[in-house]
């Protein structure tokens, strides 16, 4: 099953999803040869405001996530268009290996409260 599929089908729970896309990114950084760095944990947008992405809920990390994929596989395509020859699995690659969401999305930060 592709991630995109993962993603779409509606028999998956959040926390499978959210596996799926980890090990995703465990493979495009081992293949772009970053998975030893680490990459600063971002804060994302939300209907409160800007929030550290580790501190977010599962299914709040899932919805910020395939907004990013949507995005790098429409930054991919216009890649592809712009630059005739562009290996379009090298630049998803990239992006996927290198994006601070993504990489950041197996963190939860700890507290005595659990919120």
């Amino acid at each position: 099953m592709t991630l995109r599929e993962t993603l779409e089908a509606e028999d998956i729970s959040v926390k499978d999803k959210l596996a799926a896309i980890a090990a995703t990114i465990e493979k495009a950084r081992a293949s772009y040869d970053n998975a030893d760095m680490d990459i600063t944990i971002p804060e994302v947008n939300t209907t409160e405001g800007l929030q550290d992405l580790d501190m977010l809920s599962p299914a709040d990390k899932l919805a910020i996530a395939m907004t990013v994929i949507k995005d790098i596989r429409m930054v991919a395509a216009e890649d592809s268009k712009r630059h005739e020859g562009v290996n379009v699995n090298k630049v998803i690659e990239a992006m996927l290996a290198t994006s601070p969401t993504l990489t950041n999305l197996h963190i939860t930060a700890e507290n005595d409260y659990g919120i």
